[in-house]
């Protein structure tokens, strides 16, 4: 990576001539743009009427289940909806990361 980093800089600065062609790698086509900040990554996508979620997780998996006050945050500016654990059908696991951390 270090020495693609360097290359790219050197093109960048009119020092080498690019020799990427069509036939190569996508990533080596996107290299410049990602060095640059110029490539949108998924983060930098929006949409019109595009909504963000965020996810609340316990911070001690073993402790016993509890209830979460949701008031607060459906005041808040912006906000549409408040999922809860209620809200999940089926098995409320996140079996991807660990069996036992479910969503609150």
């Amino acid at each position: 990576m270090h020495q693609s980093v360097k290359r790219a800089a050197a093109i960048l600065r009119g020092e080498l001539q690019s020799t990427w062609t069509l036939e190569k790698t996508a990533d080596e086509h996107l290299l410049l743009a990602k060095l640059t900040g110029q490539l949108k990554y998924t983060d930098d996508l929006t949409f019109p009427g595009m909504l963000v979620g965020a996810a609340l997780r316990r911070s001690i998996t073993s402790c016993p289940s509890f209830k979460v006050d949701t008031t607060d945050a459906e005041k808040m500016p912006g906000v549409v909806r408040v999922l809860t654990a209620k809200d999940v059908p089926g098995k409320n696991r996140l079996v991807c990361l660990f069996e036992t951390n479910p969503f609150l």
